[in-house]
C-alpha cells in the first residue's frame, strides 16, 4: 500500500509538472528525399516561466544520420540560411552508434535552448535541415500554444519598455533605433547563439548604429532601460 502510494504521489508529481508550461507541437513530416532519409515522431517548442525555452524532439523521434544535420526555428517552413533561427549551437545530430556515416539511426529525446528574446508565437516550424547538402530533413509545422502557463507566458510583460522601433528590417549598412519615451538606454545585439556582438549606450531618443562589422544573418536587437526591455529580431543583409 506504502509503494502504491509513493507511486501515485510520483505519478501526480510528474503530470503536474509536465502540463506546467506552454508548448507548441506537431509531428515531423519528410522532406523532398523522404524515401531515402526517413523521418518521423513529434517535435515541439516549450516554454516555461522562469526557464530556458526549449525545442524538444520526444522520444518518438527517428531519423538517420545525414551530414551536418542542424535545428532551425522558421517563420515560413522554408529553410533560409542566415534568416531562420539555429537553436543547435552549430552542433549537429548524432547517430546512436557516435558513427559519422550516413545511413545510420538517429532515435530518441533531443532537446536545443531556444535565446532569450524569443516568444512562443515567432516561429511557425521546426525545420530538422543538411546543411551541408542543403536538404531539408524534416520540418513540424507548431500547433496553438497549450499548457497551464500559457496566459502567463503570452501575456504582454510589465516590464517591457513599449514603441519602441527597430529599421530598416532587413538592414545593409546602418540601423536605426527608435524610442519616443526616451530614457538612457543600452543597446545590445545577439547572434542566434546568445553572443553580444555589438553594445552600444543610446544617449537621445533616436539612434543609429553602423552595422557593417556584422556578417548577413539574423539578429536579436536588445534595448535595455533600467529594469525594463524589450527585445526584437532583425536581418542583417
Amino acid at each position: 500500500m506504502k509503494n502504491l502510494l509513493i507511486t501515485t504521489v510520483f505519478l501526480l508529481s510528474f503530470c503536474v509538472t509536465a502540463i506546467a508550461q506552454c508548448v507548441r507541437s506537431g509531428s515531423f513530416e519528410g522532406g523532398p528525399r523522404e524515401n531515402i532519409y526517413p523521418i518521423s515522431g513529434t517535435g515541439k517548442i516549450e516554454f516555461s516561466v522562469g526557464e530556458t525555452a526549449q525545442v524538444i524532439f520526444d522520444s518518438d523521434f527517428r531519423t538517420v544520420q545525414g551530414i551536418t544535420l542542424l535545428t532551425f526555428l522558421s517563420t515560413d517552413g522554408k529553410y533560409d540560411q542566415g534568416v531562420d533561427l539555429e537553436v543547435s549551437n552549430n552542433q549537429p545530430l548524432e547517430s546512436d552508434n557516435g558513427n559519422p556515416n550516413m545511413g545510420n539511426a538517429i532515435t530518441g529525446m533531443k532537446s536545443f535552448n531556444i535565446p532569450d528574446g524569443v516568444s512562443i508565437n515567432d516561429y511557425q516550424y521546426i525545420i530538422l535541415q543538411c546543411v551541408s547538402a542543403n536538404v531539408t530533413w524534416g520540418t513540424v509545422a507548431l500547433g496553438n500554444p497549450a499548457g497551464s502557463e500559457c496566459n502567463t507566458i503570452l501575456a504582454t510583460p510589465k516590464n517591457e519598455l513599449e514603441n519602441i522601433s527597430v529599421y530598416p528590417n532587413p538592414a545593409s549598412a546602418v540601423l536605426n533605433i527608435q524610442n519616443p519615451l526616451f530614457s538612457t538606454s543600452e543597446i545590445r545585439i545577439f547572434d542566434t547563439l546568445g553572443n553580444v556582438v555589438l553594445q552600444q549606450e543610446a544617449q537621445s531618443e533616436a539612434v543609429q548604429i553602423d552595422t557593417n562589422s556584422l556578417s548577413g544573418g539574423l539578429y536579436l536587437v536588445q534595448v535595455q532601460s533600467g529594469v525594463k526591455s524589450t527585445t526584437l529580431p532583425v536581418v542583417i543583409k
